[in-house]
């Protein structure tokens, strides 16, 4: 006799719904390759977006990063202090030292508005690194 409480279906993700083994398992040129797909089929898809841009940036492509993670900041709305704090990575990466610090205050702002104490230190501790580099 089955059990009156059944399990809820297991959701999968992207990768997972066609036969992957996660995004997560998946090598970094796996990785962007499904990202990039994603966004592609869905370009309103913002955590899309984000998540290129983190996945860019640690593939050294600190341009498309910049881009992906600027789609990001500018259309989400909400908690998005982690992703300037990304941003301003990318642009620093790039030697866009304004475009690194505007990301940067735009991210105390928002850590600000959202009570983030540990990610304003981690915006500011970005901010002096960025003004100590030569």
């Amino acid at each position: 006799m089955p059990s009156s409480r059944s399990r809820p279906p297991v959701r999968r993700g992207p990768c997972e719904a066609r036969g992957g083994a996660g995004i997560l398992a998946a090598t970094m040129s796996e990785r962007l390759a499904s990202l990039e797909a994603l966004v592609a089929a869905d370009p309103a898809d913002l955590l899309g977006h984000y998540l290129l841009g983190q996945e860019y940036l640690a593939a050294g492509r600190p341009e498309d990063a910049a881009r992906e993670l600027s789609l990001y900041c500018d259309r989400f709305v909400g908690d998005k202090g982690a992703a300037c704090l990304t941003l301003a990575q990318a642009r620093a990466a790039l030697g866009d030292v304004g475009g690194a610090r505007a990301a940067l205050d735009a991210g105390v702002a928002n850590a600000t508005a959202h009570r983030h104490r540990q990610l304003i230190e981690a915006l500011e501790a970005e901010r002096l690194r960025l003004e100590e580099a030569p």
